[in-house]
């Protein structure tokens, strides 16, 4: 095949494929602004559990899972607010950080999406040893809000649904795409 005759095959074929799609409501600009149109996920379409942890050296992380339970597809970007509570459900005095800490460390938040067979997840690392003019508390439970969201997610904080022995502060990473390795 020579190079005009390949050229006007390709043209063509680009041609047809647009005409099909453009037939059915399907346009380049139109698939792109849809998916720049996803709704932000919301608190009561998700459901948020303790996913995996890990522990040496005085340092703990835990991963958490974010799962859309129902409803259309849906994005966060960002980092979990996060409140540590005891088995009242009292509020600890553990300041929790975006970021940073040995377990978590930096990270950049990048836009996750949530449909049918992808989640969320997000890590908190925290000490479990006390350090000089550390507070330490009892969590039974974690109040999590969702990125850009107002309403929480109550859970328990481990996996096997006991307590941690939390000293210091408790860090959070963004929510991403896959699992995060603390």
């Amino acid at each position: 095949m020579n190079a005009k005759r390949t050229t006007i095959v390709a043209i063509t074929l680009v041609g047809a494929c647009g005409g099909f799609l453009a037939a059915r409501g399907v346009t380049p600009t139109a698939a792109s602004s849809a998916q720049q149109t996803l709704p932000r996920c919301q608190n009561i379409q998700l459901a948020i559990t303790p996913y995996s942890s890990n522990g040496a050296a005085g340092h703990v992380g835990v991963i958490y899972r974010i799962h859309r339970t129902w409803g259309s597809t849906c994005f966060l970007k960002g980092f979990p607010g996060m409140e540590l509570l005891d088995r009242n459900f009292g509020s600890l005095p553990n300041p929790v950080h975006w970021g940073g800490g040995v377990v978590v460390g930096n990270q950049t938040p990048r836009r996750v999406v949530l449909d049918a067979t992808h989640d969320a997840y997000f890590a908190a690392g925290y000490g479990d040893v006390p350090v000089t003019g550390g507070t330490c508390g009892q969590a039974y439970y974690v109040m999590i809000i969702p990125p850009y969201d107002y309403l929480p997610d109550v859970t328990y904080i481990a996996s096997n649904r006991g307590r941690l022995e939390v000293c210091g502060a408790f860090n959070a990473s963004p929510v991403q795409a896959t699992t995060p390795s603390p």
